[in-house]
């Protein structure tokens, strides 16, 4: 980090799990300042942190995404790190039987408007000199694993991560940002339990995710996100698109 300079963390969803945690760890350093997206208003935020309330469900305005990147500027941060995170594993069920506003929601908030998002930032800082810009995208071994019942998560961050693919080949070239989808395994998280709360004929792998539980062969958010930290603070995994938590020495 240059001197006199500060990291930017602009990271959607810290109310709870993975970016609750990341937000925590990132927060224990003096050099960090944060801009929070979030479903709900957060009260009593550090004085190094812009909270702004966005429903990812929901379409995404022009005006909001001004609000969720006024903080960038060319001369003011030595790196800036957009942290595409908050999901949704609902709606649980056959495809079928689903409720056609759920599936839109899912479709809104797993990637229709990360894609958006993560369109404006690179126009946004493309021009920006002397800057690291890093996008992580949260995704998941169910990118690359199909499962019964949960075919608009799988689906979804399958998608997320050919997105993540193609602009890892488009940035091959320009150099304008780097992009990286980070698969973080098996977490202790709610949405964990939304799973473990499924029938089985909803997701008929229900039974292996309770026997994970418990096992307590889950891991904590809280590893996970210094594992992120870490890989965010180095180059040594940007060189691929796709960085599953068991390739982090």
């Amino acid at each position: 980090m240059k001197a006199g300079k500060k990291n930017l963390f602009i990271i959607f969803g810290t109310t709870r799990g993975l970016g609750e945690a990341l937000f925590r760890h990132a927060s224990r350093f003096d050099k960090n300042e944060f801009t929070v997206i979030n479903r709900v208003r957060i009260s009593h935020l550090p004085s190094n942190a812009n909270g702004v309330m966005l429903d990812l469900s929901k379409s995404i305005r022009i005006k909001k995404l001004d609000t969720i990147f006024q903080k960038i500027s060319p001369r003011t941060y030595s790196a800036i790190f957009l942290i595409n995170n908050a999901g949704t594993v609902d709606p649980i069920g056959t495809v079928g039987t689903l409720s056609p506003d759920d599936m839109n929601k899912a479709w809104r908030t797993n990637i229709i408007n990360y894609s958006i998002i993560t369109n404006d930032f690179i126009r946004r800082t493309a021009s920006i000199k002397g800057t690291s810009k890093k996008i992580l995208n949260i995704s998941s071994g169910a990118a690359v694993s199909p499962t019964s019942g949960l075919g608009m998560y799988c689906g979804a961050k399958a998608a997320l991560e050919m997105l993540t693919e193609c602009i890892f080949l488009e940035q091959a070239k320009t150099r304008q940002v780097q992009v990286l989808a980070f698969r973080p395994g098996v977490m202790d998280t709610d949405m964990q339990r939304t799973m473990r709360g499924a029938s089985k004929k909803e997701f008929d792998r229900v039974v292996v995710y309770r026997a994970l539980a418990k096992k307590g062969a889950l891991i904590s958010p809280k590893s996970v996100a210094e594992k992120i930290y870490s890989v965010l603070e180095t180059e040594k995994y940007w060189e691929k698109p796709i960085l599953n938590i068991n390739e982090i020495k």
